[in-house]
């Protein structure tokens, strides 16, 4: 079967965050229930997935569309938060990295699973690396749930330490650290 057209991937704006929220959703539940019980689903989305409005804010948050919805999103960030949507805003730290010594934050990845292994993600992962490489980063880093350690892995990127989300409720979600360097822009 080939995939669609797939539109280049474009900055996600304000008008975008009902989609999203529905883009998470699905790519939450579709992909989650091979690594999560019913109870990490439903609390995950209720505390953990979601929106990150200062990403949108930046410029630094992408979406693809195809026919007119949006089917993929991800974004990097240049910000000292790593993770988490607007329900963490009181754990946030907006300060800016210094690219010369911090590395770049990859954020909120999520693909429609009736979209899934048609390369998306690399497609919004490149996008998010360049613009990372072009603000001066040298390296990347994450924290990737269990669902996403394959695919950064398959990107280049070398895991770290597991530590735990703890969740309002009392689940607790794996968080696997990862990072990758990337070749420093040459363009001035």
């Amino acid at each position: 079967m080939t995939p669609a057209v797939v539109d280049l991937p474009r900055p996600a704006t304000v008008d975008d965050t009902l989609a999203i929220s529905r883009l998470v959703e699905a790519s939450i539940r579709g992909f989650g229930e091979e690594f999560y019980d019913q109870g990490q689903l439903a609390s995950s989305l209720k505390h953990l997935y979601g929106i990150d409005q200062q990403l949108i804010a930046d410029g630094t948050y992408y979406v693809v569309e195809r026919e007119g919805q949006i089917v993929a999103a991800g974004g990097w960030s240049f910000r000292r938060t790593t993770f988490g949507s607007d329900q963490f805003e009181a754990a946030r730290d907006a300060s800016r990295r210094d690219p010369r010594l911090e590395p770049a934050a990859i954020r909120a990845f999520y693909v429609h699973p009736g979209h899934k292994r048609q390369g998306l993600g690399r497609l919004l992962h490149a996008t998010c690396e360049e613009a990372a490489r072009a603000a001066g980063f040298h390296r990347l880093e994450l924290l990737s749930t269990e669902m996403g350690a394959v695919f950064y892995r398959e990107l280049g990127y070398v895991m770290g330490e597991t530590e735990h989300a703890d969740l309002p409720d009392g689940i607790k979600i794996p968080i696997i650290h990862m990072v990758k360097q990337i070749t420093p822009s040459t363009v001035s």
